[in-house]
């Protein structure tokens, strides 16, 4: 063979064991690849050596910085220190009958006592422009006469509840009288004043719609005082006073008519005990009736405007002394008079 042909030839056979070669290489590979598969799928992974792995790691970061660890493999136990829930009261009783611990303190039938805001105190004051008309009557003569005084004053009001109430009020008037004659005598021109205190007391009852709707009857006690003429000397007169400690009584109503104004009235009755007459003066008999009607109206919660028609009505029987001569008269008066107020509470 020439030497061209054996070159070819050796590189023929070279060409092909390289490649025997490479193909068993591979395909050792791929059964190897195989085999690992099959361990990975067949064998479960154990836990423990996964957490020595990390652990090892977390050593390995814990050199080089901060590590955080997480243990959510277990639940921390649950502590209630309360005491159950209970669904029932040993006091129970059936619907419709009180407990039997409270049926002795608070029955049904009685009514809740305590209100809020209460007591309460209002300060007053008042004017009251009036028309003053009297007679005098002695031995068949008759005088009148009349004035248009003003009265002025001050009141207390201590609202214990709406049940309950007391009040203090003072009221003072001048009157004058030019001269004038009658049968057998003479009238000197004169000027008198006047002073009343009266202390009240109500019990009202109250509407079960609500407690501004009021009815309240009432006691007062004081000392009244009237104008009469009086004999200064056996023919001559001039006006003078009366005073005299009374008692009565009194109903009043009150009603709201709106959120702001509140409707009020009151009719009494009072009667003169003959205490405290002045000088030689003696009250027989001596009574008055009173009626009252007007309007509250509350612009704040603690300022109210008060506005009231006044009439007294008045008859009485006097005796009178000049030495030693005695006098009988009676006189008859009333007063009709427009009074303006305003209340502070607090």
């Amino acid at each position: 063979m020439s030497s061209n042909m054996i070159s070819r030839v050796s590189l023929l056979s070279i060409l092909a064991l390289g490649l025997a070669v490479s193909t068993t290489g591979a395909q050792a590979q791929t059964a190897k690849a195989k085999t690992l598969k099959k361990k990975v799928v067949t064998q479960p992974a154990d836990d423990s050596s996964l957490v020595k792995a990390s652990g090892a790691d977390e050593e390995k970061s814990s050199s080089s910085g901060e590590s955080l660890k997480f243990n959510t493999d277990a639940a921390p136990p649950v502590k209630d220190h309360r005491p159950t829930m209970q669904f029932k009261d040993a006091g129970d009783s059936p619907v419709g009958t009180p407990r039997p611990e409270y049926a002795d303190v608070t029955p049904e039938e009685a009514p809740f006592k305590t209100y809020v805001g209460y007591p309460k105190n209002q300060v007053g004051l008042f004017i009251m422009p009036q028309n003053l008309s009297s007679s005098w009557s002695y031995n068949g003569q008759t005088f009148n006469y009349s004035d248009t005084p003003l009265a002025y004053g001050v009141n207390y009001k201590l609202l214990v509840s709406p049940i309950w109430n007391m009040e203090l009020e003072y009221q003072h008037y001048s009157m004058s009288l030019a001269a004038a004659s009658v049968t057998g005598a003479k009238i000197d021109a004169s000027t008198q004043g006047y002073d009343t205190y009266f202390a009240k007391g109500h019990y009202c009852f109250v509407s079960r719609a609500t407690f501004y709707r009021q009815i309240c009857p009432g006691l007062d006690i004081g000392n009244d005082a009237y104008p009469i003429l009086n004999f200064v000397t056996g023919t001559h007169l001039a006006l003078s006073a009366v005073k005299d400690f009374v008692v009565g009584v009194n109903v009043s109503y009150q009603e709201p008519i709106s959120e702001k104004f509140m409707f009020n009235a009151l009719v009494g009755y009072n009667y003169g005990t003959g205490i405290g007459n002045s000088g030689a003066l003696t009250s027989k008999n001596n009574s008055s009736i009173v009626a009252k009607a007007g309007t509250d109206y509350n612009f704040s919660e603690k300022n109210t405007a008060q506005a009231q028609v006044v009439y007294v009505n008045r008859d009485a029987k006097l005796t009178g002394k000049v030495g030693t001569n005695e006098f009988n008269w009676e006189t008859k008066s009333s007063t009709l008079g427009f009074r303006l107020g305003y209340l502070r509470t607090f």
